[in-house]
């Protein structure tokens, strides 16, 4: 009876060992290890429904406490692996605990990037990554408070929303020239950015934090443009890194993320690896690190599959999203790296009141991405035209009022 250990207690560790438990082929057994206390739960609404009050901690766990006994799961919190044996499959936490396994399952996720130490040496500055992190930040929002945040992506521009609703005076530092630098086009980022500035948000674009001081009046903070400002709190969120220090020592191969085939194996044999942690290839594009839960959940189901000799390779359609005030961003599909290329059309879809977008991209006519301000009907068309690789014929796609579904070119 094999015997499979997954580690890695977030959504991609979660799925894998609950789809391995509800395959009637299964007759192993399985360890979930996790290096938090509480059981797996879920990360998006960190930075949303729960800095909101909407959602208690608990309402955030993926299953019931007792779901993962009833299973057969056995749940081990608070164990952080160390080192693997790949030639005795072992693995053993630094008290020097020590489980065997058949087949291991990595789903380490990724960290928050983090500022030099000697940037922040004696301050407290706040990140946001776990839910220990969320309430921490939460316990401190209030309305007319000082906050500064540096990073002007999902998790920055999200709790800026947040804070802003609630009667934060906010200023966002981001060193690229333009919001959403990795993860959305120059059109998405500009809505955002009029949609935050009249909620008093203020950016420092092209900018980065050169030094910080604690006063009595606050925190002292010096920009690289030689403004300053003062804040009662800072939140850093500058992006994350994938967690590859266990699988590098154990001379598993990565390069920015664990590296694994469509199937999800690793360079080791019976090791796998999925979600946040992973690079895998993807068409016309090589190898691609994608951090969202789409990814987590979907990439762990074809594991759990492989791992049950049903051959899964994984051929995701990447989609993500984000809520800012009552605007939903939902894009799909991978934006083209060179925007400029004359293969390649961005097609702007505006509302009628100006108060929701969407941008289609086309490249040969080929629908590759979509991005999409409370547009959904365009965002779910657009993410099933880019699984079938759908020709649209750019004139019909210039007009709101037609469907993407129909500007397909026969």
């Amino acid at each position: 009876m094999q015997h499979v250990v997954i580690i890695g207690g977030g959504q991609a560790g979660a799925q894998t060992a609950i789809s391995l438990a509800n395959a009637k082929s299964f007759g192993g057994t399985i360890t979930l290890i996790g290096d938090e206390a509480m059981p797996p739960y879920e990360r998006p609404p960190l930075s949303k429904a729960f800095l909101k009050d909407e959602v208690e901690p608990d309402a955030l766990f993926l299953r019931p406490p007792s779901f993962y006994a009833d299973k057969g799961i056995h749940l081990l919190t608070g164990f952080r692996a160390c080192a693997i044996d790949t030639a005795g499959k072992e693995i053993r936490d630094a008290g020097g605990r020590v489980l065997s396994y058949d087949r291991l399952v990595l789903a380490l996720g990724a960290r928050a990037k983090t500022l030099p130490p000697a940037l922040v040496m004696g301050l407290s500055v706040h990140y946001l990554r776990s839910l220990d992190d969320a309430i921490a930040l939460k316990n401190k929002l209030k309305p007319g408070i000082r906050l500064a945040i540096l990073g002007a992506g999902y998790i920055g521009l999200e709790v800026a929303a947040i804070a802003a609703a609630m009667g934060a005076r906010i200023d966002v530092i981001d060193m690229a020239p333009r919001l959403l630098s990795r993860t959305a086009s120059p059109v998405i980022a500009d809505f955002l950015q009029r949609k935050h500035e009249a909620m008093g948000v203020r950016f420092h674009l092209g900018a980065y934090l050169a030094g910080i001081e604690q006063q009595m009046s606050g925190y002292h903070l010096r920009l690289s443009s030689d403004q300053q400002m003062t804040a009662d709190l800072i939140l850093i969120g500058i992006g994350s890194r994938p967690e590859t220090a266990l699988a590098e020592s154990a001379g598993i191969k990565t390069d920015d993320g664990i590296l694994v085939n469509e199937w999800g194996e690793t360079s080791i044999p019976d090791i796998y690896a999925c979600g946040d942690c992973t690079r895998f290839p993807y068409p016309d594009a090589g190898l691609i690190r994608l951090e969202s839960v789409q990814n987590a959940v979907d990439q762990a189901k074809a594991v759990a599959q492989n791992i049950l000799g049903i051959p899964t390779p994984y051929r995701p359609t990447p989609w993500f999203w984000s809520d800012q005030y009552h605007y939903k961003l939902q894009s799909a599909g991978l934006i083209p790296t060179d925007v400029n290329a004359p293969s390649h059309q961005m097609i702007s879809r505006h509302s009628a009141d100006g108060d929701s977008i969407s941008l289609v991209h086309l490249v040969d006519n080929h629908i590759r991405a979509v991005e999409a301000i409370n547009q959904t009907k365009d965002f779910i068309q657009g993410k099933s035209l880019i699984a079938k690789a759908s020709r649209l014929d750019p004139a019909r796609v210039a007009d709101p009022s037609i469907l993407l579904k129909d500007c397909v070119m026969e």
